[in-house]
C-alpha cells in the first residue's frame, strides 16, 4: 500500500482477518487462529496459527488477495 491507513481501515483489519474464512467444499473453513494483530500507520503485521491447511489450496494466498481487494475496494470507494 502506498497510503496512509485511515481510522475505519485501522478498526476494520482486525474483524476482518480474525472472521476471515474462505469457502471449500460447501463448507466456510477458518484456517487460522489470529495470535496477535499490530497496526500503525501505513501497515500492520498480523501473527497467525494455521489450524487447518489443506495441501491442495493456497489458503494464504486467498487471504492476501481477499485483503489486497478489500483496500482496493476501499480506495475506491473514497475515491482515492
Amino acid at each position: 500500500m502506498n497510503k496512509e491507513l485511515d481510522e475505519f481501515d485501522k478498526v476494520s483489519i482486525k474483524p476482518f482477518v480474525s472472521q476471515w474464512t474462505y469457502a471449500y467444499q460447501d463448507k466456510n473453513i477458518k484456517l487460522y487462529k489470529l495470535l496477535n494483530c499490530n497496526i500503525g500507520e501505513s501497515g500492520f503485521t498480523l501473527e497467525l496459527l494455521v489450524i487447518k491447511k489443506k495441501v491442495e489450496i493456497d489458503e494464504l494466498q486467498l487471504l492476501c488477495q481477499d485483503l489486497l481487494d478489500y483496500f482496493k475496494s476501499r480506495r475506491q470507494c473514497s475515491g482515492v
